[in-house]
């Protein structure tokens, strides 16, 4: 079984709001067709961690939900749905169309961890933590062409990819929002090569 875990751009780093917007489209199917390669890689046997986060995280939800309803009547499939809340209320915040997102998303997961009850400044960073910690893979959307920013490499995001790549036992997937390019960077090598 393979652990695979995301981490990318809330919508207003990415395409905005409207998740109509068709680059959300193309955006959707490399997650899906990343995923889709790991579960035929990995024997039809993977787990899924989102951190439930509007944007990347709730795309990479849609699409596992996907994978799995797909190969649900597979008898030798096992995919394991598992989203990593921040804090309880992490939806406070939000319109009622995300809130009701979010619920659904939550319905369809496997299990859901709670990193802490209300919200801290710490507990994204843990809830980034803890994903990582717990995958064997790190999929990652940034946009290559903003490392220089400093913004950028305050992020969640590049925070995130940064405790990534320090692990030596991760696999780095990294999937550019502007060209949708995909490369991986191999825990062995840390070299990059076309996915």
């Amino acid at each position: 079984m393979i652990n695979v875990c995301i981490t990318g751009h809330r919508p207003n780093k990415l395409y905005g709001y409207n998740m109509n917007n068709s680059k959300y489209d193309c955006l959707r199917k490399v997650i899906y067709n990343v995923i889709e390669k790991l579960y035929y890689k990995y024997n039809k046997r993977i787990t899924l961690i989102n951190g439930g986060a509007l944007g990347v995280d709730q795309i990479f939800a849609r699409e596992s939900i996907k994978l799995k309803d797909r190969y649900n009547s597979d008898i030798d499939s096992i995919i394991k749905l598992i989203l990593v809340k921040p804090c309880m209320n992490q939806d406070v915040k939000w319109d009622n169309n995300s809130k009701r997102e979010y619920i659904d998303i939550c319905n369809n997961m496997d299990d859901i961890i709670c990193i802490s009850k209300e919200y801290t400044k710490s507990c994204m960073q843990k809830r980034n933590i803890y994903m990582v910690d717990n995958s064997d893979i790190v999929i990652v959307v940034l946009n290559n062409s903003n490392n220089n920013n400093n913004d950028d490499n305050k992020s969640g995001t590049s925070n995130c990819y940064n405790y990534a790549k320090n692990k030596k036992d991760k696999d780095i997937i990294l999937i550019d929002p502007v060209s949708f390019n995909v490369t991986i960077i191999k825990k062995d090598e840390k070299k990059r090569d076309i996915y």
